[in-house]
């Protein structure tokens, strides 16, 4: 008997969860669409990513302030990575309260995810003090414990525990609140590693990203490649595109990969690619670290349309695409180019959102071709090795448009013109030899 209660007990909390979210999607968001961020919103989400993570990989407790603009700004900024995404905050003196509406892409048929939450102003770390989620009113206290179980149990790091306990203080003003975070929680060496990076890691090995090897394969193949002269250190990064495609189908042919292993082979290559061309340890965060010492790679030195910035543009796009969605890639990228057009940078171009986009038509038309078979593969290599194949023209496209020119020729990104200067750039594309087939 003791063992059937057990096992009931066990189910239950179990299928809890799934059952949570079923009952808690509703048919529509609870909050309408934010505005296209602007290029200063786009700056002040930008700091304020900064400032957060430099408070979570300090050497001890530090205080972030954040006002509530800046939430709403960081929701309508990344929107435009996630479009199923919105946000909106309200804080006062008796605390803050926060709604989400949220459609993730596997419950996408389903509904949304509603929340609305308040914390209260606390000396004792989170303290949470209403919680719904969709018609459902949720005990606080209970659900952030068994949230904190549940993460701590998924993890091969105690997660929940570490970010629950990172959070030492809330305190609120109208329209401000100031957050103090320890990121040493629960390090006793001063030489362990804090709370961020023991977080980070867990969730990415818990999301299998170390689970890539194959990166690290195809990394070393361009690594000897440039110490026999078989890629070039100057010029065109076209031929260590052209490489990556190579290296990719002569595994697919060695191991007779059927089209599921061959297209996972092809994206290693990518994110290969993107580590010697564009940026090691953004690749390195997601898969973990390259088998090779951190030294410059040659790839570097490399342009595209005779710029560093274009390449850095295109592998990195195509990467993120490799890595599982060309919106994310082109969001990111859209917003590094508004929070550019703030002021504080080079200004709005939209010769660097053609190398975005064009690095994800490359890498889908390269997966696509691992697909096709060895055939497919090796045109897509011999295209991929001239850059005028894959890198649109850029002339007469605007860029480094401030923000006074931004606004009075585009209005807001998603306006009419500046949707019909995307066309134009898609276009451009799209009369490629790699696509035009």
């Amino acid at each position: 008997m003791l063992r059937l209660l057990f096992w009931t007990v066990v189910l239950g909390a179990l299928a809890a969860p799934p059952a949570l979210v079923y009952a808690a999607l509703e048919p529509e968001p609870a909050l309408e669409r934010a505005a296209a961020p602007s290029p200063q919103a786009a700056r002040s989400s930008r700091k304020l990513a900064l400032r957060l993570h430099a408070a979570a990989t300090g050497q001890g407790p530090a205080e972030v302030e954040v006002s509530a603009e800046e939430i709403d700004g960081l929701f309508a900024t990344a929107a435009r990575a996630l479009p199923d995404l919105r946000g909106r905050a309200e804080i006062g003196d008796d605390g803050v309260r926060m709604a989400m509406s949220l459609r993730p892409s596997a419950l996408a048929d389903l509904g949304w995810i509603n929340l609305d939450l308040e914390v209260a102003p606390s000396d004792r770390g989170l303290d949470l003090r209403r919680l719904t989620v969709g018609p459902l009113a949720l005990p606080p206290g209970l659900t952030v414990a068994v949230l904190r179980r549940l993460a701590d149990f998924a993890a091969d790091e105690p997660v929940g525990t570490l970010m629950l306990g990172a959070v030492e203080r809330v305190a609120t003003t109208p329209g401000q609140v100031a957050l103090t975070l320890d990121p040493r929680e629960g390090a006793q060496d001063p030489g362990a590693p804090g709370v961020y990076e023991r977080v980070t890691g867990s969730l990415r090995r818990l999301m299998g990203a170390e689970e890539r090897p194959r990166v690290g394969v195809h990394y070393l193949a361009m690594l000897e490649a440039t110490k026999t002269g078989r890629l070039p250190r100057y010029g065109s990064t076209a031929p260590w595109m052209a490489f990556a495609v190579e290296s990719a189908r002569g595994v697919v042919a060695a191991e007779r990969l059927g089209p599921d292993a061959a297209e996972a082979e092809m994206e290693a290559a990518i994110l290969a690619l993107a580590a010697h061309c564009g940026a090691r340890w953004a690749i390195e965060s997601a898969v973990g670290d390259m088998p090779a010492p951190p030294l410059r790679s040659r790839c570097v030195d490399t342009r595209l349309a005779e710029r560093d910035d274009l390449r850095k543009h295109f592998v990195l796009s195509a990467a993120l695409e490799a890595a599982g969605d060309s919106t994310l890639s082109f969001g990111l990228g859209e917003v590094k180019e508004l929070d550019d057009a703030s002021g504080g940078g080079s200004g709005f171009s939209f010769d660097d959102v053609a190398a975005d986009r064009a690095g994800i038509r490359w890498s889908q038309a390269v997966r696509a071709a691992a697909r096709a078979g060895d055939a497919a593969m090796a045109e897509a290599a011999r295209l991929s090795a001239g850059e005028a194949a894959v890198m649109p023209p850029i002339e007469g496209l605007p860029s480094f448009l401030a923000p006074s020119r931004f606004e009075a020729l585009y209005g807001e990104v998603d306006s009419p013109a500046y949707l019909r200067q995307l066309a134009e750039i898609d276009a451009r594309i799209d009369a490629l030899p790699l696509h035009d087939r």
